[in-house]
């Protein structure tokens, strides 16, 4: 952000608000468990999937 490039946020799974901000908040919940998973995929997506 201080390159004045634009940040992405990832849905956690749970409830949250105010991101990349002081009042930035989070909670759990029970999705909670979505967002490293989420976040993997996403990984694995912009990495691309090469076959032999």
């Amino acid at each position: 952000m201080s390159l004045g490039i634009p940040p992405i946020t990832i849905d956690g799974g749970g409830m949250g608000d105010g991101a990349y901000s002081f009042s930035e908040w989070y909670e759990d919940g029970t999705d909670g468990y979505k967002g490293p998973q989420w976040a993997l995929l996403i990984v694995l997506a912009l990495v691309g999937m090469h076959r032999s």
